[in-house]
């Protein structure tokens, strides 16, 4: 086996093999008694094999990798690492077939000296672009000693220092060359040099800000009397990305989260380093929200104001360094008095605004725990750090609407609404009509929740603007609130322009509470044509969710009618919903009562409809002064409105006096309505009057009335109506005929297949409804459609209804068909028969009747190849259901 020899200095020898090689070795000095080799052996879990020196005797350590080490390496590289009293470290490093690495430190401690694991891992960045993690093994004087260091830590793409383009070494471990073991350490890192650095003092009595609103701890305001910035809002800028190092994260990436605590202003929540006694330069790194207000005032809580203990428990920083993204430090000094112990907010005027999109926050010193238990924890705790710019209206208004309108700003915009609270309201309003899509989604949002006349404005404009995305982002804005958004609508519906009041109804319409009743119902009086659809549209809906406040409309009925205004009267009925029994008795009184007295054609027409309605509905109390304007009215369209209407009157009512009208349509209508009410004395009268009547619309409803009452009317009666001289009452007498399942209404439709002087579409439509009932005559049929068409005399027509016959003889016709059309296709004297018998032996479904079609394939005439190529799919794929005569499969 060769063998890796490696010097006494630090140095690295790489040994590069094939994947199928049989083994990697290579050898370190670990304790100056010579050579060692080290061998990955593959297994579960994969192992470092450490054999003996040179020349000594004794067994082999084998040092088990942790979970998820690699069970095989193309290469293997080894390297001594000499520390202070000439100790030594071994470095190896395992290369995978996909390039990656693993490394692993191994030490000699003990006597006799054995080998021991230090640390094993993965090393390199994996995971999704822009949010890459992994760890790195870093070798070198790194805190300026002149020793070498070895250090063991994470790297990850979503917490870099501020300013600094390389990713630092995140929950640093050093290797204890003493002890053999890694321990958290702090040091120097790169862009953190507080060397330089301007100093900050807390700004004191010059600047005296606090929380605008008790429940939101983000939003703050300066106090009139402060030196500076007086009455200004101040917008939180800072979003924490991460830390580099977390308590009880155990330097796991996975495990560690934004230090988001620093930015909430809530003492109770804030970050604890992860390295233990002063943290020195272990950071935080936030992004700046928005570009587009400068923020100069920085609010720093030091320790917990909600834990009296918190001082005895915890460390707590004495100076921080602050660095932007253009490498700006500054030097915040952090006193050591009571008020900063109990958790007190210290303001530092920076001297410029950070820049660059971020800010990095890094432990210089700390005051230690006052209790040996905290000292003991060695934790150094902070609980805010977050940046402020101040925003003064009207002054920054044009601030204000570049925040709303910038994309990648939407926590600053929420922030900046939420601060500024009434005093946003004005200033939206006025700017309202020239946002886009995204501020004015952002600014209906927050006009949305507010409770201020002006907010009603401001979110109309939004609702009316030309821009149809910020109009669309309104609407939206008001779909998010829900029924919470009631008041506002309310409000809204005396705005300007119109485009805001049809989003109001209609958004009241899909979510409005019961309280918006009375005002939309208030809209009715006096409403203009275009208005008043809508507005009922939206009455109704709110009705139908909550049909409570159905009783206060029926009141207000009672009184636009006492009043005269019969077109609100007639409005509001038509939204009262009839599924509740005491709504619709009450309707049922309103609409008999309003019969007699409306006077515009519109009111009556809507009475009309809304009295067949509750009729429908079961309520009777319509009945009457229905059938009085059916009989009364001049114009001849309510009677025939009202005369279907009486199709649900009670049956004591009676229509017959209706067939007497003059106007053709009426007694249509009534034909109709007698037919679905199948009284008998109703009934004789239509009789009586279909003698004499002229009109074939007339004749076909009474035909239809006839035949669709339960009890046969007899032969000659439905011949008379099938022989009727108008193809209209014909063909309705053949539909209800198609209607009924009893063996006379197949007879009388038999008679119209073979009755060769009718129109062909009629003698289909009776064929048709034969097939679909499995009439059981149905191949005898055929047989004689079939006889005719080829006789001499035949018309056109009888040759094409013999077509469909014979394919309804594949889908409808009885089981024992198959024969007859075996002896069509034989026997067919023309090809569009052929290929009908073709088709509807494809349609039977049975699958050995492929020898029948074969050999038609190959047929001269295209349209017969063509079926016979259809009905081999057809039989291939089976019959989809049953067939006449079968039982269920």
């Amino acid at each position: 086996m060769k063998t890796l020899q490696l010097g006494i200095t630090v140095c690295a020898t790489v040994l590069a093999l094939p994947a199928a090689a049989a083994a990697q070795t290579a050898s370190l000095e670990l304790d100056g008694a010579g050579r060692r080799t080290i061998e990955l052996e593959a297994g579960r879990p994969p192992t470092l094999r450490v054999n003996v020196p040179e020349g000594a005797t004794g067994e082999p350590a084998r040092l088990e990798l942790p979970e998820g080490a690699p069970a095989v390496a193309t290469g293997i590289a080894a390297e001594t690492l000499i520390g202070p009293r000439n100790a030594r470290l071994g470095r190896v490093t395992l290369t995978t077939e996909g390039g990656t690495t693993y490394e692993a430190l191994v030490a000699v401690t003990g006597r006799p000296a054995a080998p021991k694991l230090v640390w094993a891992g993965w090393t390199g960045l994996r995971g999704d672009p822009g949010e890459r993690y992994g760890e790195r093994l870093e070798v070198g004087d790194v805190d300026g000693d002149g020793k070498l260091d070895v250090l063991v830590g994470v790297v990850s793409e979503t917490t870099t220092v501020c300013g600094v383009a390389g990713l630092p070494l995140l929950h640093r471990r050093a290797y204890d060359w003493a002890g053999a073991t890694l321990r958290p350490v702090s040091g120097p890192r790169e862009g953190l040099d507080p060397q330089g650095a301007t100093a900050v003092a807390p700004a004191g009595a010059r600047f005296v800000a606090a929380p605008a609103q008790a429940e939101d701890a983000n939003g703050w305001r300066v106090a009139p009397d402060s030196p500076s910035e007086a009455g200004a809002v101040l917008l939180p800028l800072l979003e924490y990305r991460g830390a580099s190092s977390s308590h009880g994260d155990d330097g796991n990436p996975l495990h560690a989260a934004a230090p988001s605590g620093l930015e909430d202003m809530q003492g109770t929540t804030g970050w604890a380093e992860g390295v233990g006694g002063a943290g020195r330069l272990e950071f935080a790194t936030a992004r700046l929200v928005t570009p587009h207000l400068p923020g100069r005032w920085l609010a720093v809580r030091a320790a917990d104001d909600g834990d009296p203990d918190a001082a005895k428990t915890r460390g707590r920083p004495k100076e921080l360094l602050v660095v932007d993204g253009e490498g700006r430090r500054w030097r915040l000094a952090v006193p050591d008095d009571a008020a900063t112990r109990g958790g007190a907010v210290l303001w530092y005027e920076l001297p410029e605004a950070p820049a660059g999109g971020c800010i990095s926050v890094a432990l210089l010193d700390a005051v230690p725990a006052t209790s040996a238990e905290g000292r003991r924890a060695s934790v150094t705790w902070l609980s805010d750090v977050q940046l402020f710019a101040a925003l003064r209206l009207p002054e920054g208004a044009e601030a204000l609407r570049a925040l709303l309108e910038d994309d990648g700003s939407p926590a600053a915009a929420q922030r900046a609404l939420r601060a500024l609270g009434a005093a946003a309201v004005p200033a939206l309003a006025g700017m309202a009509p020239a946002l886009g899509g995204a501020g004015a989604g952002r600014a209906a949002a927050f006009l949305a929740a507010r409770e201020e006349p002006e907010a009603a404005a401001a979110l109309a404009a939004l609702l009316g603007a030309e821009n149809a995305s910020a109009a669309r982002a309104a609407r939206e804005a008001l779909a998010r609130r829900g029924a919470e958004a009631t008041p506002l609508l309310v409000r809204l519906l005396d705005a300007e322009p119109p485009a805001a009041r049809t989003a109001a109804l209609e958004r009241l319409a899909e979510s409005g509470g019961p309280e918006a009743l009375e005002p939309v119902a208030g809209k009715l009086d006096g409403a203009g044509e275009a208005e008043r659809p809508l507005l009922r549209r939206t009455l109704a809906a709110m009705l139908a969710r909550a049909p409570e406040p159905a009783a206060k409309v029926a009141a207000a009925i009672e009184t636009a009618l006492a009043e005269g205004k019969e077109t609100l009267a007639v409005d509001l009925l038509r939204v009262l919903p009839l599924g509740e029994p005491g709504v619709r008795a009450a309707a049922g009184r309103l609409v008999a009562a309003a019969l007699p007295i409306a006077r515009s054609f519109e009111a009556r027409y809507h009475l009309v409809l809304r009295a067949g309605a509750l009729l429908a509905a079961g309520e009777t109390a319509p009945a009457e002064p229905l059938r009085a304007l059916a009989q009364a009215a001049a114009e001849p369209e309510l009677r025939v409105e009202a005369t279907r209407a009486l199709a649900e009157a009670p049956a004591d009512l009676d229509l017959a006096p209706l067939l007497a009208d003059a106007w053709p349509g009426v007694r249509e209508a009534a034909a109709t309505a007698i037919g679905r009410r199948g009284r008998e004395a109703e009934l004789r009268a239509l009789a009586t009057t279909f003698a004499e009547e002229p009109w074939p619309l007339v004749r076909a409803a009474a035909a239809e009335a006839f035949l669709r009452v339960a009890a046969w009317p007899g032969d000659d009666v439905a011949r008379r109506l099938l022989e009727d001289p108008a193809p209209l009452v014909r063909e309705r007498a053949i539909g209800a005929l198609a209607g009924r399942d009893d063996e006379p209404a197949g007879r009388m439709l038999a008679e119209v297949v073979e009755r060769h002087t009718e129109r062909l579409e009629l003698r289909q439509r009776a064929l048709g409804a034969l097939a679909r009932r499995c009439w059981p005559e149905l191949k005898p049929l055929v047989i004689r459609v079939v006889e005719h068409s080829v006789r001499t005399d035949a018309r056109r027509g009888d040759q094409a209804l013999a077509l469909d016959a014979i394919r309804a003889l594949g889908t409808a016709g009885p089981p024992n068909v198959r024969s007859l059309l075996e002896e069509i296709v034989r026997e067919a004297p023309v090809p569009v028969m052929l290929a009908a018998a073709l088709q509807a032996l494809g349609d039977l479904g049975e699958p050995d009747a492929a020898a029948v079609v074969e050999p038609y394939r190959r047929h001269a005439d295209p349209a017969v190849a063509e079926a016979a190529e259809a009905a081999l799919r057809a039989l291939e794929r089976g019959r989809a259901g049953r067939r006449c005569g079968e039982a269920g499969r």
